[in-house]
C-alpha cells in the first residue's frame, strides 16, 4: 500500500499541470534564501503560449517584465498571481532561473486575459527569482473582505473591499479560489492569509 501512494505521489509531482524545471543559477541554498509561503519576491519573467497549447497563438510572448523597467513582485501563496506561478515557484532559490509550464485549469482557465491570452491557453514562463524577503506576521485578510460576517466571500463583498482600498477586482481569481464554483469562496478554499480558525469560530 505504502509503495502505491508514494508512486502516486510521484505521479502526481510529474503532472504536466504545471512542471517547474531549474536551468540555471543555485539550486541549493539556505532557508533563507529558498522561496516559502508567505515570502515576498521579485521576479523577473517573460510569459507566452506554451508550444504544446491547443490554442491558436503557439510560443507567442504575452508579457515581459524587462520590457516594463522594473521587477513583478508579490506575496507567495496569496493568490496575488495564477495558481501555476504561485505554487511552483516554492522552493525555488534566490539567482535560480527556472521554466514553468502551467497547464489552463492552473493558469487563466476557460476565460483566458484579454486579447493576448486565448481561452483554455496552456502557458510557458521563464523566471528569474531576484530577491527572496522574509514575510512579517500574517494579516487575516478573510476577516478583512468578508465584509457581512457570514463566513464567505462573494464576488460582491471583493469588489466592495478592493474599491475600498484602491484596487480593481480580479474575477479570474474569484474563479480559482472558489474551488467547488458554488459563487462564494470559503475560509477552507481562501488561499490568502486568514488566521489559525475559520471565520466565525471561537478561538480554544
Amino acid at each position: 500500500m505504502m509503495r502505491i501512494v508514494q508512486l502516486l505521489t510521484l505521479l502526481s509531482l510529474a503532472t504536466p499541470s504545471f512542471a517547474a524545471r531549474p536551468y540555471e543559477g543555485p539550486q541549493e541554498c539556505s532557508d533563507e534564501d529558498r522561496v516559502k509561503r508567505g515570502d515576498y519576491i521579485e521576479i523577473h519573467y517573460i510569459g507566452s503560449i506554451h508550444e504544446d497549447s491547443d490554442t491558436e497563438g503557439k510560443g507567442k510572448v504575452f508579457d515581459n517584465s524587462n520590457d516594463h523597467g522594473n521587477t513583478y513582485n508579490f506575496q507567495v501563496g496569496h493568490g496575488e498571481v495564477i495558481k501555476g506561478l504561485d505554487e511552483r515557484l516554492i522552493g525555488i532559490c534566490k539567482g535560480a532561473k527556472v521554466i514553468i509550464e502551467v497547464a489552463p485549469e492552473y493558469g487563466f482557465g476557460e476565460f483566458g486575459s484579454g486579447e493576448h491570452i486565448p481561452p483554455g491557453a496552456k502557458l510557458h514562463f521563464d523566471v528569474e527569482i531576484m530577491s527572496v524577503k522574509g514575510s512579517p506576521p500574517e494579516p487575516d485578510l478573510f476577516r478583512s473582505k468578508d465584509l457581512n460576517g457570514d463566513g464567505f466571500l462573494d464576488k460582491e463583498e471583493l469588489d466592495a473591499f478592493y474599491k475600498k482600498v484602491g484596487r480593481k477586482f480580479n474575477p479570474r481569481i474569484f474563479w480559482h479560489e472558489d474551488e467547488d464554483k458554488d459563487g462564494r469562496i470559503s475560509w477552507h478554499e481562501f488561499s490568502g492569509p486568514k488566521g489559525a480558525n475559520p471565520a466565525g469560530e471561537e478561538e480554544l
